[in-house]
């Protein structure tokens, strides 16, 4: 565009509609004050595993001792001195606790600019810094680290092993297995733990991989029924078993298989260590900035009665 004349009355008059278009367009324009964050994945460790929450902050690790109990009683002949004994004997676990650091910093421009524009980026640094350390100990609870002493959920070693049968198709997995055997996978997974320690153990949660989740929660039992799914059949078999997806769990069995895991959620049975969830502590000036550290603290997850959890791999 640029400068145009024009006459009017005898008059020449000169317009430039240039500052007047930017003008407009200025006015036009619409700034948002929500802001539209980049979306991360769900984390699913505080969901699935017990949390033990009282472990004080300042300990180094976690030290519990397991009793077990021993002998056999018996009939008597008279006047018997052989009376058997009970005892027990008792196993000392003793693991680390970590420290977790992350921080954030902000300098004086950066202040100022953002109070100008109505931005909140002190908050938004820190629940970046939040996220990540919430995402280090959700990677933490569910796998553990090995070179820093910790054990995890999804991959415990002691856990008991659950053969995954073949199907009439000699396949494991469940894209190959008709809804009745993947049923039969679900049920058997969940009555290995009882079966294995004479009733004293019963699951209350089976976890599945994501696609192995929405495979039985929308595939029917049969065609002439298709009100009734994979899942919901279970569940009238299984009443006391609740169903649930961890993504993490598609490549986490052997040879990155499928795995799905039973097990009773009972923070006596299976306890995530968690002294010090993220805490900020105050800014510290330096120079024209302000640091502001935080830190954590975790322990893993630990299987403490290891025969309330099994794992079935190639699903």
């Amino acid at each position: 565009m640029g400068a145009r004349k024009f006459k009017y009355d005898g008059m020449t008059f000169v317009h430039n509609d240039a500052p007047l278009n930017a003008f407009l367009a200025r006015q036009l324009e619409y700034l948002e004050m929500v802001s539209y964050d980049t979306e991360t994945p769900e984390l699913f460790a505080l969901k699935f595993v017990p949390i033990k929450g009282d472990i004080p902050d300042h300990v180094t690790s976690w030290k519990y001792r397991s009793f077990t109990k021993v002998g056999a009683a018996r009939l008597l002949a008279s006047y018997a001195d052989d009376i058997p004994r009970a005892d027990l004997y008792m196993v000392e676990t003793d693991t680390p606790i970590r420290p977790i650091g992350m921080g954030y910093g902000i300098d004086v421009d950066e202040l100022n600019t953002a109070r100008a524009t109505g931005t909140n980026l002190e908050s938004m640094k820190a629940e970046a810094a939040k996220h990540a350390v919430d995402v280090l100990i959700d990677n933490l609870l569910a796998f553990g680290d090995a070179d820093a002493g910790l054990p995890g959920f999804i991959n415990a070693a002691s856990a008991l092993s659950y053969i995954v049968p073949n199907g009439g198709g000699g396949t494991a997995p469940w894209s190959a297995k008709t809804p009745l055997e993947i049923v039969a996978d679900m049920v058997g997974i969940c009555r290995y733990i009882p079966d294995s320690t004479g009733q004293r153990e019963k699951p209350d949660m089976l976890l599945l991989p994501t696609t192995q989740y929405f495979l039985v929660a929308t595939t029917p039992m049969s065609a002439s029924n298709p009100f009734i799914t994979i899942l919901k059949y279970f569940e009238g078999v299984m009443p006391g078993v609740k169903v649930d997806y961890w993504p993490l769990l598609s490549t986490a069995g052997t040879l990155s298989s499928a795995r799905m895991i039973a097990y009773k959620k009972d923070v006596k049975k299976i306890a995530g260590v968690l002294p010090l969830p993220f805490q900020l502590s105050a800014p510290q000036p330096n120079n024209f900035e302000w640091k502001v550290p935080g830190r954590a603290k975790c322990g893993g997850t630990h299987a403490i009665y290891p025969l309330s959890m099994a794992q079935g791999d190639g699903i």
